[in-house]
């Protein structure tokens, strides 16, 4: 997989990250503990989110797990540098739990993202709604509908027993014809 985010997609991206409220972290992934996520603050629903970081290659497949690509979040930092201030942070929250990728728009207040929950100051009252173009919009249902599993192949139908009945009914029928084709030929003869 390349290791530079798609144009189309960084300009997507753009588009969604502009919005969302500057200085302050938002965890690229769910986590109870953290209040701020990327998916909300981006309005997207969570397929819809994860189909835009897979497409991207921010977000990689291996085997059954999904993990961030250092690189590509780092080239999304460099094609975004002209118009965004992109900051990145891996930072475990809790004692047990792994670390989690962060993203800010624009200089941080806090250092790092546990600093900013521990201050829990924040708070942020709604989800900006991005100002997708129709392109776009439609851009991220056709990465979706590209994503969706393949529709399940139709069963063969059953057989009923009703009907094994009727096919063998229509057989003794016809086998009744013939036997009685038969005893009129022997009649006449």
């Amino acid at each position: 997989m390349p290791e530079v985010v798609p144009p189309p997609l960084v300009d997507l991206l753009h588009q969604l990250l502009a919005p969302i409220p500057r200085n302050i972290w938002h965890s690229l992934t769910y986590s109870d503990a953290f209040q701020h996520h990327l998916q909300t603050a981006v309005n997207l629903n969570e397929f819809q989110y994860e189909t835009l970081l897979l497409a991207s290659g921010i977000l990689q497949r291996y085997g059954d797990n999904l993990v961030f690509s250092r690189r590509h979040l780092d080239s999304l930092k460099i094609q975004l540098q002209e118009n965004l201030e992109v900051y990145f942070n891996q930072t475990k929250l809790l004692v047990n739990e792994r670390k989690i990728y962060f993203i800010c728009i624009g200089r941080p207040r806090h250092s790092n993202p546990k600093m900013q929950m521990r201050d829990n100051t924040i708070r942020v009252l709604c989800p900006c709604a991005a100002n997708l173009t129709p392109q776009q919009r439609n851009q991220i249902q056709l990465l979706c509908n590209e994503r969706q599993p393949p529709p399940p192949e139709p069963e063969p139908p059953l057989l009923n027993e009703d009907e094994d009945d009727n096919e063998q009914g229509v057989l003794v029928e016809e086998e009744f014809l013939d036997l009685q084709q038969e005893h009129e030929g022997e009649e006449e003869q």
